[in-house]
């Protein structure tokens, strides 16, 4: 067989291999595309400030709630959030549930902020929907690493105020800047147990380093 024959065979039995690892989407999914993390990240990042309704018609993000919600509290702060669900993947990784049969798992998107006339404080993105959390059986493929991603698209990452494991958890906090972006700050909570693990992220608008800190303080 000339080498050429054999290249062929190779390239349509890898692309054959390639297609049925392919996983497909959950029912209540279907039709939404998918964004790499770091560019969903690079949307998320303001110009000035972020309204509630920033991406509200974005066609790859399934909005759970009409427009926001605002809560009071019993100690009478108040909170408001948006919810939605997303499809993203981490350079080609997805999180994963086993249903009936192996489905990709999209995440869950939260918009978050005190009184809704000052708009969006943070934007939580956590692997698994609003009925199944990702973190152990029947879910997998949890945690991710975020900075090769962040490069890839041009986001500049700087490590600060917190580097630090308490418990099972593992906390670290990050600047984000590129240019025609206002700088963000970047929340990582990395969850690890016998049974699992699993990475959140969130990010903060705030207005400077000293405040971002001083927000994510935990200890």
């Amino acid at each position: 067989m000339k080498l050429t024959q054999v290249v062929g065979l190779l390239s349509i039995l890898i692309s054959g291999i390639a297609q049925a690892e392919k996983l497909p989407v959950l029912p209540n999914m279907q039709g939404y595309g998918t964004y790499e993390f770091g560019f969903l990240v690079k949307k998320l990042m303001p110009v000035n400030h972020v309204w509630w309704d920033h991406l509200a018609n974005d066609k790859n993000i399934k909005w759970l709630m009409s427009g926001s919600q605002e809560v009071i509290n019993y100690d009478g702060s108040v909170e408001s959030s948006r919810q939605g669900l997303v499809r993203i993947n981490v350079l080609g990784s997805v999180p994963t549930i086993l249903k009936n049969r192996k489905y990709e798992l999209p995440w869950t998107i939260t918009y978050q902020g005190g009184q809704q006339k000052f708009g969006v404080k943070s934007v939580l993105l956590e692997p698994g929907d609003n009925v199944n959390g990702c973190f152990s059986y029947p879910t997998s493929n949890c945690s991710f690493e975020h900075i090769p991603s962040l490069k890839k698209q041009g986001i500049t990452t700087k490590k600060v105020c917190l580097d630090k494991t308490k418990n099972s958890l593992y906390y670290e906090a990050y600047q984000l800047s590129m240019p025609g972006k206002k700088t963000t700050y970047l929340y990582k909570v990395n969850n690890v147990g016998s049974a699992g693990d699993s990475t959140s992220f969130e990010l903060y608008y705030s207005s400077s380093t000293q405040a971002f800190c001083s927000e994510i303080d935990v200890f």
